[in-house]
């Protein structure tokens, strides 16, 4: 993996220490949730302008036909790691893309995912929209009514929230098979809520692949009963992400965006409303 730009070196940090955590969670027993995570060889630095290198052992993948086994790997990653940290966030900051996640270390995880991922997302998108002289009245009325997070702990009653080991950026090209078995890429990683990683999942897969993974992911993980409670707040992160990061060359671009991101945004109103929340007030 390779990075020319000014936080070059930052990145590939990150992405070392990460797939350094995610291998400490990969070898186990049971095969059946074996998963392979490539081991680091050397980070190298490069004097001028300033990029950065991170040296990987070589792996023969493939692309996979079906994403179960995936599901049954993020699960394993899930449940082998859960309570192991006491904490929500990482070592440093680390990277979707260009995006930095900030990972300042916290005990309460709806002020960490509010404070360190929502709202840092929320505005990046409503400057991108800006940029690109969107109108996007309704969106931001919406968005802007989820930036108190005491309101949002409605959705999080009863919920286990345990901190685990998250990927954080699974996507199509992070789904990868080598020698069979399932491979976990190019993390973004963080302590955080395992519904986290499924609902990224859900934003950028198909329906079919979607219920792959799940069908694979719930055959080690629990499903929570009260997930649809926080399946479009979780969504709703990386649908602003894309928006920051690719706002489009014009306002067209940036409307499906702001479309898209309005629609998550009245749903998580409508579960707060359905759990004796006054949205108006908000």
């Amino acid at each position: 993996d390779f990075c020319s730009h000014e936080v070059a070196v930052a990145r590939l940090e990150a992405e070392l220490l990460g797939l350094q955590a995610l291998r400490r969670f990969a070898a186990a027993d049971d095969s059946e949730a074996h998963f392979v995570v490539p081991q680091p060889i050397e980070l190298v630095k490069c004097p001028s302008p300033g990029g950065a290198a991170l040296l990987l052992p070589w792996l023969n993948l493939k692309t996979p036909r079906c994403l179960e086994a995936h599901g049954t790997a993020v699960a394993a990653l899930h449940s082998r790691s859960l309570g192991q940290s006491e904490s929500f966030g990482f070592a440093q900051d680390t990277f979707c893309g260009r995006w930095r996640l900030r990972n300042c270390w916290g005990n309460d995880w709806v002020s960490f995912f509010q404070e360190q991922r929502l709202q840092p997302l929320l505005r990046a998108a409503l400057a991108a929209a800006d940029r690109t002289n969107t109108i996007v009245g309704p969106a931001t009325r919406s968005m802007a009514k989820l930036e108190g997070y005491e309101a949002l702990r409605a959705l999080f009653r009863g919920a286990d929230m345990r901190p685990c080991l998250l990927h954080g950026d699974l996507w199509r090209g992070n789904f990868v098979l080598e020698d069979g078995k399932p491979v976990l890429l190019d993390p973004a990683a963080s302590w955080g809520h395992s519904e986290m990683d499924v609902a990224q999942v859900k934003l950028l897969e198909a329906p079919e692949s979607y219920e792959q993974f799940m069908r694979g992911y719930y055959g080690l993980m629990r499903r929570a009963e009260d997930f649809h409670l926080r399946e479009e707040l979780y969504m709703l992160c990386p649908a602003l992400r894309l928006w920051a990061l690719f706002p489009g060359a014009d306002s067209a671009a940036s409307k499906t965006h702001s479309a898209r991101c309005e629609l998550l945004a009245e749903k998580v109103l409508c579960h707060l409303r359905n759990q004796g929340v006054d949205t108006e007030s908000l």
